[in-house]
């Protein structure tokens, strides 16, 4: 079983967009995002996360729906953000529950 799955996860803004990205993560593996300022590493993180709602796509982690479980997964995940970003939309509990 993958740790993490994400599957056509879609994010439209006015300047740019995430289209179709899909990938899965093995128990055990470290991955990283590597791209050029602009190119979506941090919508792909923020969305994933739900910090940020995708247009569209499905995450699996832990073998569980993340959106439809969404405080059972954080529980079970750690994250470290590379900058301070507001989030009007968010509860603060919702966005130091990711961090934890």
């Amino acid at each position: 079983m993958n740790i993490l799955e994400v599957e056509g996860l879609c994010k439209t803004y006015p300047a740019f967009a995430l289209r179709d990205v899909s990938f899965a993560v093995e128990p055990g593996t470290i991955m990283g995002f590597i791209g050029r300022n602009g190119a979506g590493k941090s919508t792909t993180i923020k969305s994933m996360l739900n910090l940020v709602h995708p247009d569209s796509g499905r995450v699996t982690m832990f073998g569980q729906d993340f959106y439809a479980n969404e405080p059972a997964c954080k529980q079970q995940l750690g994250v470290v953000l590379g900058g301070v970003d507001f989030y009007p939309n968010k509860k603060l509990r919702s966005i130091t529950n990711v961090t934890r």
